[in-house]
């Protein structure tokens, strides 16, 4: 796989590079646990069939720290979560500033703008628990209905679960202190790669 590293990107979503047709994946990717492995998967698939590049979205600071004001402890920083999402086929990573303007946005906006306009997405990949714009209002129903006039496709990947409960970068914080458990949420050693 040929990677151009200089399209990865971190900083405001204004000035944001336009990037060639992609399937984009969307993201806080904290720790680029299985569910977020089984994401980037099925948006390598597209790509190879479609001739596309794999974008992977994800924000910083992560937006329940933005949102709710509270500190989010993270699995990985951005260069390491940078570094892990390559490992995994992605071919580039956009990072933006989760900020009062973004956050702000409407999913409408945030979809238009960023992930059609900015990221040229000709595929959407997303777990079934995405939420998107102000307040969340861009839920599932509303991507796919977005999506469907956008002509755009969309494939929402059901959340993978462990022991009967969800994987989530949540739970792989609450697992810390258990690195076999971690382990099998990471799909690896929490200290390689």
């Amino acid at each position: 796989m040929n990677v151009n590293y200089s399209k990865d990107f971190q900083g405001a979503w204004l000035d944001l590079p336009h990037y060639a047709k992609s399937v984009v994946c969307i993201g806080c990717f904290d720790g680029v646990h299985i569910g977020h492995q089984a994401l980037i998967q099925k948006a390598r698939t597209y790509a190879h069939a479609f001739d596309l590049n794999v974008i992977a979205l994800c924000f910083n600071p992560h937006p329940k720290e933005f949102l709710n004001q509270f500190k989010v402890d993270q699995l990985t920083t951005i260069a390491e979560r940078f570094r892990l999402l390559k490992h995994y086929g992605v071919d580039h990573c956009v990072c933006l500033n989760f900020d009062q303007a973004l956050a702000t946005l409407s999913a409408e906006s945030f979809l238009s703008k960023i992930v059609s306009d900015a990221l040229n997405a000709q595929v959407i990949v997303v777990g079934d628990n995405f939420k998107c714009g102000h307040q969340q209002s861009g839920n599932i129903d509303f991507l796919k209905q977005w999506t469907y006039q956008q002509a755009i496709q969309l494939d929402v990947v059901s959340l993978m679960t462990l022991d009967q409960a969800v994987v989530s970068s949540t739970r792989c914080r609450a697992s810390i202190n258990d690195p076999v458990y971690l382990s099998q949420l990471l799909g690896r050693s929490h200290l390689t790669l």
